[in-house]
């Protein structure tokens, strides 16, 4: 056995060679390493030198029997590299027939106990270019653990980031790509959970320039497999403050709606109407409001007493 050579590897060479079977072989290499400092019982499957940034050079070794999925993910973790790039190097293996069970290295497991410990899942994390958070909403929504959403994203998602890539926090619902009349591919409208679909299809349109039509299109479709609570988008959005710092809640004026309307739906919901500084956070709220073309100001505001008395019916 050459020095700097694995005693395995010598063993499979030899094996190979000779025509002994995996179970003679397998005993050799046990009586070898009784008497030779082995660092590992299995030869090798496969041996690759990748080099990472034309600077960094990375030798994978994945031994007999083990997923070579693992051992790449695992070598090249922590160069902090794309899904894509470590799929190139599997798909090298792939092509020198390197055996494997799975595509995708295995990257996070947990046991999860749920209702009073009578119940038992595994969540799992392969590295199969997904986002975590996606992963995790589709595990969740699989064995309808909605209620525990909140606390497996505590205590999983900061673990598994540090893992692999973690690129948003908030799980992809829907997404469509959109081509325009002229069949030219714009992009995809993305609905992330916590968003209501027409707000995000807007979004999209206006960016897009797409008119109503195209809109009310993409919204169908939305609802179709998502739960839509309005088909009317918010086109302005602000939290608002006292002169303290301290938080009052968000105002909403939604399309088509005069933000005289918008305004006392807010300051009936908040309760602002009772206090003194009212007037100031009218005034502040009308003059950032209306500076946006799509805002309705075309009703100039009165008394917040008249506000309050106006108040849209729901």
């Amino acid at each position: 056995i050459p020095e700097g050579i694995d005693p395995a590897d010598v063993v499979q060479e030899f094996a190979a060679k000779n025509g002994l079977g995996e179970v003679d072989r397998n005993a050799l290499i046990r009586e070898v390493c009784s008497t030779v400092n082995c660092t590992r019982t299995s030869p090798l499957a496969w041996r690759k030198e990748v080099v990472i940034d034309n600077s960094t050079s990375v030798l994978i070794e994945v031994e007999e029997g083990r997923e070579p999925a693992d051992a790449i993910f695992l070598a090249l973790q922590p160069f902090n590299l794309q899904y894509s790039q470590r799929e190139a190097v599997f798909n090298e293996a792939k092509r020198d027939n390197v055996p494997y069970a799975r595509e995708y290295a295995l990257v996070y497991s947990q046991n999860i106990v749920a209702n009073n410990e009578t119940e038992y899942y595994s969540f799992e994390l392969l590295d199969d270019g997904r986002e975590p958070i996606d992963v995790l909403y589709e595990f969740v929504r699989n064995y309808t653990l909605e209620e525990y959403w909140e606390e497996l994203v505590a205590n999983i998602l900061p673990v598994t980031c540090k893992l692999v890539s973690c690129n948003r926090v908030m799980p992809l619902l829907w997404s469509r790509e959109i081509k325009n009349e002229e069949e030219k591919l714009l992009g995809a409208v993305k609905i992330y959970k916590g968003q209501e679909p027409i707000d995000a299809i807007d979004d999209f349109c206006v960016s897009h320039h797409l008119g109503d039509s195209f809109r009310e299109q993409i919204l169908k479709a939305a609802c179709q497999e998502l739960v839509c609570i309005r088909t009317v988008p918010v086109i302005y959005s602000k939290q608002v403050k006292g002169e303290n710092g301290e938080s009052f809640g968000t105002i909403e004026i939604l399309e088509g709606e005069e933000i005289r309307d918008a305004m006392a739906r807010f300051l009936f919901q908040t309760g602002l109407h009772n206090i003194e500084a009212t007037q100031l956070i009218k005034t502040s709220i009308y003059e950032d409001a209306c500076t946006f073309p799509r805002v309705k100001c075309t009703i100039e505001s009165g008394s917040v007493e008249s506000e309050v008395e106006n108040v849209p019916s729901a």
